[in-house]
């Protein structure tokens, strides 16, 4: 079998005020999204009670992760 799924993740990843690192996964972002674009809403989400559980939050890394499932059998 030859069948690919190809998929596209935008990772925004949030340090707290401990250090610990807080995720927010955004599927199948826009392909022409800028850094100003990415930087932006992360300020954004960061000054916000988006997420009310988390406490002083600050933007820290943002990246696009591809994946690539190739299915190699089915067993029915």
């Amino acid at each position: 079998m030859d069948d690919k799924e190809l998929t596209e993740v935008l990772q925004m990843e949030f340090k707290d005020f401990g250090n610990k690192i807080r995720r927010i996964k955004l599927a199948n972002p826009r392909a022409d999204l800028t850094k100003e674009e990415i930087e932006a809403i992360m300020t954004r989400i960061a000054d916000s009670q988006y997420v009310t559980d988390w406490t002083s939050v600050r933007p820290y890394k943002a990246k696009i992760v591809r994946t690539e499932v190739s299915e190699i059998v089915t067993i029915s």
